[in-house]
């Protein structure tokens, strides 16, 4: 609606001409005077020219047929003194008003579209119906003229409503095909619009989705509705639901001081009953039977002068009210339930309402809903408003304070009725806000938990404040409805709690320019707010139900701006925490539907545990971080959590090791033999869990996540099953006062060395909520670091980005045969409960299963540096790898010297590691060597493996094979080596039977070798797995950059003196062990069962059984007693052993 000013008319003005396309029902033009009107409106589908000159009123039909059709209509208008023509289309109407006045005397402006709250007073004729009913004009006009001026109606619409109109004329589709109304709700065409009748359902709004208000009345109690200016009305449309038990009640009635006419509408013997009363006499009607039944049921009453339509759920009749001097119907109250005061009870016709009420609408005014949300002032009422339930619909969730949507302009020049829920845990944030010309704007924020409402219609701002008991950022919904009862009277209704607040200065009309914004605004825009506004952030959390004086959208779709931070659907309601929300098994908190992700057990960080952490390379010269609780703040815990991921190509090393202040309690990650591990004890036993099946080993990024509670405990890598292990007995739960986390080793408590030294990249680690390597780059002064550690600026996506394969690399050389290395029986432990010695007493038992002893042959390596291999593809498309050498190991005199492994053999008293009786491979870090192991079986023995996973065959490096170590065991009697060669990917056994042999002569043992050889030759291919992503990251200088390995290369004198003082040596060595293994053996068949399953404590071999939901094939319970796990290939068969008469024990020197 617009308006502008018309002078006084000339006596024979004014003439009009329009074009119209439009809604049925509508007032396009009003202006009036004192007595002279003038009106143009639109009555179901038909123009009616109204024209008062001061002397009566002349209302004139002026179609012939209906102009609702979406085509273009011309209106034509000439009058001169008492007559005219008014013509639409082709059809024209001559006219005469009565009375004797022929000057048309007009004050004040000509409303277009609709009258001003202000004027829809008493002062308007009851003749112009639509004005009295409320219905403003939906459609489309141009080329207006009037007295001959063309009247620039976009120039007039910027100036004044620039919200509600378009200077342009479109046609939309079918807006019904959509089903926009909800709740069985009747949806109905406009003009590019829907309307929504609610009154059949238990919902009101735009779209039937609020619940509707209720008032219940229990025979005593009225509600009574004032209107101080009176009102005159010969049309009326009135609305309202119920439900009783009882035949007969009041449910409206009208009443006026000054005239006898009124209106009735209540039950009589459980039928409807309707009294009218025009100044002449009553006119009764009834309809429907057996209303008292307590069900809902709807009565819609539409008069139009004399002409009655009367609608009970289902049925509808039509009455005419007969002719009558007058159709006017004076109203002054309107009483509902009951008539109040008592000296007004002898008009009341019915017994008082005992049920409940919904939906009273009087001429297109929600009256229960007004009175509810104290949009109305003069009324008074004892009646009940039952609770109202906060139903959501169309909900979004703005999931960042800097985010907004930016919506069409908010149509509230001179009326505003807004509608929203809310949810949030965020005390404050600017929630709706729309800028004006000049200083007009409106906004509505939350500061410290309260909804203020502030606006400025040009007088300085206004505000006011939510008086709820408790602050709103409760997670909970919330229901806000801001309303503007009259031009000077602003309301604030938060769940029922009602503020007001006025604006008494002489502007009226909020004049709003560009956006709407919801959710926020611009980051920049914050500064400039109005100064009355206290947000410098957005809201964050969840919107819904958003109703727009009237009109319900959906918030993404009609968004201008839109954001993709702002999501259809609340968390808190509909997705609430998926399992999507969060990357990587991050664990999703409700801190609100905008969720909070815990990343402790995930490796990454960032909003959704998609970003990398802080990371840590740890090199070849061995490194330590170390972190180191005070002594009066050790924690004991009854339960651990331990997250990390890495990346590593190395077959050994203590990743993560945790020890007691006050006892031998303490956890240990570590790798053996490409597999994981972790071994704790509470103070009772070792207790190892591990994933068995999953090498990771492979130069890729793995997680891997462990929890304890109490003796129990579980353990994941990656996405594969989860192991879970139950230790059975009594156990002691409580790991008691943390002193130290080590991280990349542990360090030897006598020696100072690092024993079992991890090599490789660790990234995110958490350890009880606690982020070491977070801690030691922010220097925290508990943190130490030593060594060859370094922080690393970027996560590489696994080692094979250190370096690019040549093409020799990439290819595998004729002739090079695929060897196998390992011992699927060992286990290296890492752990122990204080047996740091091989000479102490640990308990060590021989293997239950009996081999012959394996004697080696060492051939002295040429020695270089520790290298590191990288996996590639070769020339075959299998695959391969290549070696990449990072850094020679420090030198003894390097600063980190003290960290580097110290050299012993079974003679010394190696400190290496914490376990019982622990035995490790061990290395002289200045000579290392990469030897290539070549395995046989012993004499009159067969070897069945089936291994679990496709074989890697590794290519020869691109230097000379000669200037590799080789390190090959061989039976003497046997001068040829079987090699094992690569299996076929699936499952594979591979036997090897030699003759019999007479018994092996003594040989030296061999001095120390690299615990794991960097150019080894493995059957084993990698196993298929899920890698966790990792978003890519640029690849630093430092590692794209490195030198080409160098490979030092050693005298063959040298060499050979070498190996002639370790013959020598090992000889000596060999057969004294030998006698001792020889009575050994003797005690150990003489005490143990034949068959028995034994545990070789001293090279701390854990064997793991079957967990989860593997597809593993243990051995038959009498093969062993379950005493650990037995480390075993997933789908190995059984295999029976023939029988020998005369077996030894297998007693493998590891030196």
């Amino acid at each position: 609606m617009w308006h502008f000013l018309l002078g006084k008319a000339a006596k024979q003005g004014p003439s009009l001409f329009a074009s119209v396309r439009n809604e049925a029902t509508g007032l396009l033009m009003y202006n009036g005077g004192q007595g002279d009107v003038f009106a143009l409106e639109l009555l179901e589908g038909h123009v009616y020219l109204i024209l008062g000159l001061g002397s009566g009123i002349a209302k004139v039909k002026a179609s012939a047929k209906r102009c609702d059709d979406g085509q273009w209509h011309t209106v034509t208008l000439r009058r001169t003194g008492k007559s005219g023509r008014i013509a639409v289309d082709e059809a024209a109407y001559d006219f005469t008003t009565p009375g004797t006045a022929s000057q048309l005397d007009l004050e004040g402006p000509l409303f277009v579209g609709a009258l001003a709250p202000s004027d829809q007073g008493p002062s308007v004729p009851s003749e112009v119906w639509t004005a009295k009913l409320n219905y403003g004009y939906v459609g489309c006009l141009r080329q207006l003229v009037i007295n001959g001026k063309t009247i620039d109606l976009a120039a007039q619409a910027r100036e004044q409503d620039s919200g509600s109109l378009r200077p342009s004329c479109h046609t939309s589709p079918s807006q019904c095909d959509s089903q926009p109304c909800l709740n069985g709700g009747l949806c109905s065409e406009g003009w590019n619009r829907y309307v929504c009748d609610c009154t059949r359902t238990g919902f009101t709004g735009p779209v039937c989705a609020k619940d509707a208000s209720t008032l219940s009345f229990d025979g005593s109690q009225y509600m009574k509705i004032d209107i101080p200016e009176g009102s005159k009305t010969q049309a009326e449309d009135v609305q309202l639901r119920f439900r009783t038990p009882r035949p007969g009640g009041l449910l409206l009635a009208t009443t006026t001081d000054k005239a006898t006419t009124f209106l009735v509408v209540g039950l009589e013997n459980g039928r409807l009953k309707i009294v009218i009363n025009l100044g002449d006499k009553d006119k009764v009607i009834d309809l429907g039977q057996s209303l008292n039944d307590g069900t809902w049921h709807t009565v819609h009453i539409r008069r139009r002068g004399h002409k009655m339509d009367v609608h009970l759920d289902s049925d509808s009749k039509s009455y005419d009210l007969g002719e009558v001097d007058s159709m006017t119907l004076d109203i002054q109250t309107l009483h509902v339930g009951s008539i109040y005061p008592e000296h007004l009870k002898h008009m009341a016709i019915m017994p008082n309402f005992v049920g409940h009420l919904q939906h009273f609408i009087f001429n297109r005014k929600h009256y229960l809903d007004m009175v509810h949300s104290g949009q109305i002032a003069h009324f008074k009422a004892t009646a009940k408003f039952g609770k109202r339930e906060n139903i959501v619909h169309h909900p979004v969730t703005f999931k960042s304070k800097f985010t907004f949507l930016g919506l069409p302009q908010l149509r509230a020049y001179s009326s505003l009725q807004l509608y929203f829920q809310f949810k949030t845990m965020e005390p404050n944030g600017l929630i709706l806000f729309n800028a004006g010309k000049g200083q007009d704007f409106i906004a509505v924020e939350l500061v410290d938990g309260h909804i203020h409402y502030v606006f400025n219609l040009g007088d300085g701002p206004r505000g006011v404040r939510s008086n709820t008991k408790t602050a709103l950022n409760d997670n909970q919904w919330h229901a806000v409805t801001i309303g503007r009862p009259s031009l000077h009277m602003h309301t604030l209704m938060v769940d029922d709690m009602i503020t007001k607040v006025s604006s008494p200065g002489p502007n009226t009309h909020l004049d709003l320019l560009g956006l709407l914004y919801v959710g926020g605004i611009r980051r920049t825009m914050y500064t400039t707010l109005p100064r009355l506004l206290h947000s410098r952030q957005g809201f964050q959390g969840c919107l819904a139900s958003l109703d727009l004086n009237g009109e319900t959208g959906d918030l993404i779709r009609d968004a201008l701006i839109p954001s993709t931070l702002v999501a259809k659907g609340c968390a808190g309601t509909m997705t609430k925490c998926s399992h999507s929300a969060c990357a990587n098994h991050g664990v999703c908190v409700q801190v609100f539907n905008s969720y909070t992700c815990d990343c402790d057990m995930t490796s990454f960080s960032g909003p959704i545990c998609a970003d990398e952490s802080i990371s840590y390379e740890f090199g070849p010269g061995t490194g330590l971080v170390t972190l180191s609780f005070p002594s009066d703040k050790m924690p004991d815990t009854k339960t651990d959590l331990v997250a990390l991921g890495f990346i590593t190509m190395v077959d050994n090393g203590v990743m993560i090791r945790i020890d007691s202040g006050t006892s031998n309690d303490y956890m240990e990650l570590e790798i053996v033999d490409g597999n994981l591990y972790m071994v704790y004890n509470m103070g009772t036993e070792d207790h190892p869990i591990g994933e068995h099946s999953v090498h990771v080993n492979d130069g890729q990024y793995h997680v891997v996540r462990f929890t304890r509670s109490g003796p129990n405990s579980t353990i994941q890598v990656d996405d594969h099953n989860v192991r879970v292990k139950q230790p059975a007995g009594r156990q002691l739960t409580v790991f008691n006062s943390h002193s130290t986390i080590q991280v990349g080793g542990k360090r030897n408590p006598l020696k100072g060395g690092i024993g079992r030294p991890f090599q490789g990249i660790i990234s995110g680690l958490v350890i009880n909520g606690d982020r070491i390597l977070d801690m030691a780059a922010e220097d925290d002064p508990r943190i130490k670091v030593e060594g060859d550690v370094e922080l690393l600026m970027s996560l590489p996506l696994s080692l094979q980005q250190r370096s690019i394969p040549n093409e020799h690399q990439m290819q595998q050389h004729a002739g090079a045969s695929p060897t196998y290395v390992g011992d699927d029986l060992v286990y290296s432990g890492g752990g122990g409960s204080g047996c740091w010695d091989d000479e102490d007493d640990c308990g060590s038992q021989s293997a239950g299963r009996k081999h012959d002893l394996i004697t080696p042959i060492y051939i002295p390596p040429t020695p270089r540096p520790f290298a590191r291999t990288t996996p590639g593809i070769s020339a075959g498309g299998q695959v391969s790898s290549y070696i990449h050498s990072r850094s020679s190991a420090p030198p003894r005199n390097h600063p980190g010297g003290n960290l580097e492994n110290t050299n012993c053999d079974d003679e010394e008293d190696c400190i290496e590691g914490s376990g019982v009786g622990e035995v490790s491979f061990t290395i002289n870090q200045n000579t290392p060597a990469t030897p290539t192991f070549i395995t046989t079986t012993g004499p009159n023995q067969e070897v069945s493996e089936n291994f679990a996973n496709p074989p890697r065959v590794l290519p020869p490096p691109t230097h000379d094979m000669d200037s590799v170590p080789k390190l090959v065991l061989t039976p003497p009697s046997i001068p040829s080596t079987t090699l094992f060669r690569r299996p076929p990917p699936e499952d594979v056994i591979v036997t090897h039977h030699r003759p019999p042999a007479p018994p092996p002569p003594m040989y030296p043992v061999i001095p120390h070798l690299t615990p794991r050889p960097p150019h080894r030759a493995s059957t084993r291919s990698p196993p298929t797995m899920q890698i966790v992503p990792i978003p890519d990251m640029p690849v630093t200088g430092r590692e794209t950059n490195k030198p080409p390995p160098k490979i030092k290369t050693s005298s063959a004198a040298d060499n050979t003196a070498m190996v002639i003082g370790i013959i020598a040596g090992v000889l000596i060595v060999v057969v004294i062990v030998a006698l001792v293994v020889y009575r050994v053996r003797s005690w150990t068949l003489a005490a143990s069962p034949s068959g028995g399953y034994k545990v070789d404590e001293s090279a701390k071999r854990y064997h793991f059984p079957p967990t989860g939901t593997a597809p593993y094939q243990s051995q038959p319970p009498s093969a062993q007693h379950m005493n650990g796990a037995l480390k075993c290939d997933p789908t190995q068969k059984m295999v029976k052993q023939p029988k020998k008469k005369d077996v030894k024990d297998l007693k493998e020197w590891y030196v």
